[in-house]
């Protein structure tokens, strides 16, 4: 399974353990203690930057001469650039480091049942561009592909993509197989990665879309600072994205967090399920709209849909005991009408009631998450305990990324 946890690393040890732990690293192999040194400073130097060789130093414990080897080691495979602060008492200006972020980016494309987005971020995180495109009703299936190609190329802008993850509504095998898909059924039993692979470049990944939510708030929205998480994403097919431990949950058959054979729980293909929300393509949505302003009838049958979510949602809540459970979806506009039954519901159905909050994230949330689990997995796969590799293109694209295994 890839490393999903956030590509931010944890703070450096401190103190005794810093030094206890690289002693106990470097007993047997020297190499072994270079490759930790150079790992510690750049995760120094990701949770402040730029930093004085002095602030280095007390940060990570190095000596005046380990520190000196390895910034000009992390200098020559690009990681890290020096400058220089200025200097308020008498004296040269100090040098200072900081990370080096080399050009390129990286791209999560998102395909849905209705609309296609994507979203690129530059190799520090930082959003450059993105793009949506609605497809036509009753067109979905002819308009999705050329979609797909239109929204990344205005997110790429002729950028150099360096990897790429797609987001899809279904459950995914770990070979990328789309087991069922309920948004795009034409799909079910195929690879969507060997439909854009010329698309999203060499190495490209597949992940559900639900699960790539999940990722998108635990690095940058509600989730963020917790590492056991669960997000019912509501609409016309409920669905949870599992994170344990600061990881995505996908399941030993990529199932984890479906709750459509819950016959508790209202789908779109569940007769009677959603009732009158399931009238018409924008039904649920017509009626988030009416709810919102005060309608009582709207606000009665989204009340209803939620009393048949929430006691799956408790089960659920019961089993994985998370943190922190994140409201999304098409009733996050909403939410605040329910918020406090569901909090109601799981104080009497589970002994230690995590906290439940509203996803402040929009419609490019599965892009984004898709997004930033490509920039972890540069992240991951050039910088390491096991080593630092030359911050390039080249020198991830040789790195090697499990065979047969396409998921996330």
């Amino acid at each position: 399974m890839e490393d999903t946890s956030l590509a931010e690393p944890r703070p450096a040890l401190a103190g005794s353990q810093r030094h206890a732990q690289r002693a106990s690293i470097g007993r047997g192999d020297p190499g072994v203690l270079r490759r930790w040194n150079e790992y510690a400073v750049l995760t120094a130097l990701r949770e402040s930057s730029p930093q004085r060789a002095s602030q280095l130093r007390q940060t990570t414990g190095l000596t005046v001469a380990t520190l000196g080897t390895v910034l000009r080691d992390l200098q020559s495979k690009g990681w890290v650039a020096v400058g220089t602060s200025a200097q308020g008492a008498k004296g040269r200006p100090a040098q200072t480091y900081s990370l080096r972020v080399p050009s390129g980016c990286v791209l999560g494309l998102d395909v849905g049942a209705h609309a296609v987005r994507a979203q690129c971020l530059d190799l520090d995180g930082k959003e450059l561009a993105q793009s949506e495109i609605r497809l036509t009703a009753g067109r979905e299936d002819d308009e999705r592909d050329v979609a797909a190609r239109q929204v990344v190329e205005q997110a790429l802008r002729g950028a150099q993509c360096w990897s790429a993850v797609l987001a899809v509504g279904g459950f995914v095998e770990e070979d990328g197989t789309l087991v069922e898909s309920a948004a795009i059924p034409s799909w079910n039993g195929t690879r969507p990665l060997e439909r854009f692979e010329s698309l999203l470049g060499p190495g490209c990944l597949i992940v559900n879309d639900v699960c790539a939510s999940v990722y998108a708030e635990r690095c940058r929205g509600a989730a963020s600072g917790y590492d056991d998480v669960l997000l019912l994403q509501t609409g016309r097919r409920p669905t949870l994205g599992i994170m344990h431990g600061g990881r995505l949950r996908h399941g030993a058959h990529g199932m984890a967090g479906d709750l459509s054979a819950d016959a508790r729980v209202p789908t779109e293909h569940r007769p009677g399920g959603l009732g009158e929300l399931s009238e018409g393509a924008d039904a649920l949505g017509r009626a988030v709209r009416e709810a919102s302003t005060g309608d009582q009838v709207a606000l009665g049958r989204i009340r209803r849909l939620m009393e048949g979510i929430t006691p799956a949602l408790v089960t659920a809540v019961a089993i994985d005991d998370p943190e922190l459970v994140v409201v999304a979806g098409a009733l996050t506009p909403v939410a605040h009408l329910f918020l406090d039954d569901i909090r109601a519901a799981l104080a009497a159905g589970v002994r230690r009631p995590p906290k439940v909050v509203v996803s402040a994230n929009d419609q490019f949330s599965s892009a984004q998450g898709a997004a930033l689990l490509a920039l972890n997995r540069v992240r991951s796969s050039l910088a390491s305990h096991d080593g630092v590799q030359p911050f390039t293109r080249e020198a991830f694209l040789a790195q090697e990324h499990r065979p047969g295994r396409a998921l996330v």
